[in-house]
């Protein structure tokens, strides 16, 4: 795995800096933004995670599970990005109780609003996955 090394002042203007070993912590975010930035800094890390949502800390979470050095770094004064913010919903397909509510949808509805929600990047063969 190669390494990443970083000057303090680069890791000070990507944001807050939460060091993941293997797990991150609660503490408060206050206490994050103001005790993690030590005086003269430079870390060398095998994986730098951008941003604290549910994505970046899965991966961190799985990265330090298989051995590596895990930096996360996140620009708020708080973890959880996007998902801060979805408050645990999701999208999903129920044309029958749909239906009772005057709603028209379908798999296949669902499947292209899915991909045109991500501008077409996503891969159609893994949108269409059903579990």
């Amino acid at each position: 795995m190669s390494k990443l090394t970083l000057s303090r002042r680069g890791l000070l203007s990507a944001g807050v800096v939460l060091s993941v070993s293997p797990i991150v912590s609660g503490a408060n975010a206050q206490e994050k933004k103001t005790g993690l930035v030590p005086e003269k800094w430079d870390l060398t890390t095998e994986v730098l995670v951008v941003g604290s949502g549910g994505a970046g800390l899965a991966s961190a979470v799985s990265a330090a599970e298989a051995g590596a050095k895990v930096t996360v770094i996140e620009k708020l004064a708080f973890v959880g990005g996007n998902t801060m913010i979805s408050s645990g919903y999701f999208n999903a397909v129920d044309p029958e109780r749909q239906k009772k509510q005057g709603i028209e949808d379908s798999i296949e509805k669902h499947i292209q609003q899915t991909l045109a929600g991500g501008d077409g990047r996503a891969d159609p063969e893994l949108v269409r996955i059903e579990a």
